[in-house]
């Protein structure tokens, strides 16, 4: 537990320390929200993001099962799902994906 509270250095010279990680992976996931799905609500990305810290300060204060590195993966997937339920069922919108394939319109004949 101590260890948890201690800001460790890993950038080397840059001076990145271990404190500073997670926005980067919540900034990323509310820009992975924005550009990977359409219909997507700015409420329910912020709500992905509240639910982020949360999910990280439990990983990183009350059990760390894997190195903190691949528990922010862990984190921007696990967060992905939330903020796209709190776009629907709070909301009302459907997300749909913006990237990859889409199936095409069918044609009047």
């Amino acid at each position: 537990m101590q260890d948890a509270l201690e800001r460790r250095d890993i950038g080397g010279e840059a001076g990145m320390t271990s404190n500073t990680r997670p926005w980067g992976v919540l900034a990323l996931l509310t820009l992975l929200m924005g550009l990977a799905f359409r219909n997507v609500d700015a409420r329910a990305a912020m709500a992905a993001v509240v639910f982020g810290v949360t999910l990280y300060g439990g990983f990183t204060f009350l059990w760390t099962p894997i190195p903190d590195i691949h528990l922010m993966l862990v984190n921007l997937i696990a967060c992905l799902a939330p903020g796209l339920a709190v776009n629907y069922w709070l909301f009302g919108r459907h997300a749909s994906r913006a990237l990859g394939l889409q199936a095409k319109p069918a044609q009047a004949a």
